[in-house]
Parts: structure tokens; sequence; C-alpha cells
């Protein structure tokens, strides 16, 4: 398994068969304090991430079959468990889906919100919202660089872009 949490800095990625990677623009803001807001609350450290527009995450979503859309927020998760058929492996989510994905994924109460989203309100519903935010993010937060924000995320975010992605989603 990996050192156990004790031993790690905070924010690194633990060892396990299953990985989540979050895909965001790589220029909005909303986006990075979304990233940030993960980081903060993932102690386990098992939520990656990777802008659209780099390297890696070009490769996951050519892997994942997903197309590049920087109005949409992806999560891929990787399963790299040997039961798994190699066909289910990897699963994609969009838009609201992947934002509460990303929330279950942390510990109480926000993994419950996260199942509960998902589960109590339907997803037209929940994607309509998300396209409302996401058409004027950009007005409203601005980009990074515009108006005094931080052009780099901070050191635990920085620690899981684009680190230990696994080679199979990487198309290696």
């Amino acid at each position: 398994m990996g050192p156990p949490a004790a031993a790690r800095s905070p924010g690194e990625p633990t060892t396990s068969s299953k990985t989540s990677v979050v895909l965001v623009d790589g220029d909005c803001v909303l986006c990075d304090g979304f990233a940030r807001f993960v980081s903060a609350f993932d102690a386990r450290g098992v939520v990656l991430f990777a802008t659209q527009q780099s390297e890696e995450g070009r490769a996951v979503l050519r892997r994942a079959n997903a197309p590049m859309d920087l109005s949409t927020i992806v999560l891929v998760e990787h399963d790299a468990r040997a039961e798994v058929a190699k066909d289910d492996r990897i699963k994609t989510h969009v838009k609201s889906t992947a934002i509460l994905r990303a929330l279950t994924a942390l510990g109480l109460p926000l993994s419950t919100l996260g199942w509960a989203g998902l589960a109590l309100v339907p997803r037209r519903v929940r994607d309509g919202a998300y396209d409302v935010v996401a058409r004027y993010r950009h007005v409203v937060f601005g980009r990074k660089g515009e108006g005094g924000s931080c052009a780099l995320p901070d050191v635990v975010v920085r620690r899981r872009m684009g680190r230990k992605i696994p080679r199979e989603l990487l198309g290696e």
C-alpha cells in the first residue's frame, strides 16, 4: 500500500488500485479553486489533477475517448485490479457528475454530499446549472493571471498535477 498517512507529505497520493484524475481548464480560476478545495480535503491523496491543455491531460483525454472541451470538467476513473475487465477499467464522468464523483472520494461529510447530489438531483438539472456556471465562469471569476490571481497552483495541488497518473491512462 504506500507509507502510512503520517509518513507522507500532505497531499501526496497513496498507492491504490483505483485512481481518479480530474481534468480542468488550466486558465480557469474557478477550476483552480475546485482543485485547491479537493486537495485540501483529500487527506488520502486519491484524486489527481491535470489541465486539459497539458501533455498528460491530452493523453488521458485521448485514452478515455473524451474530447478536449475547456468548458467541461472531466473525471477519469481508472481501476487497475486484475479482476476488472480491461474494457471496464476506465470510466469517464463530465460536468456535474465529475464534480460530485470527486467529492465522493473525500472523507465525511463531503463524500456524503457527493453521493446525495448524485442520487437526489437529476443529472439534467445538475448539468443545466453546471452549463450556466461554465458559460460565465471567466466573466465572474476571471482567468488565471488576470486581476492579481495566482498563476500557479499551491504546493499541494502542484504535487498532484500530472503526478503518478497510471501509464495505462496515458496510453503507454
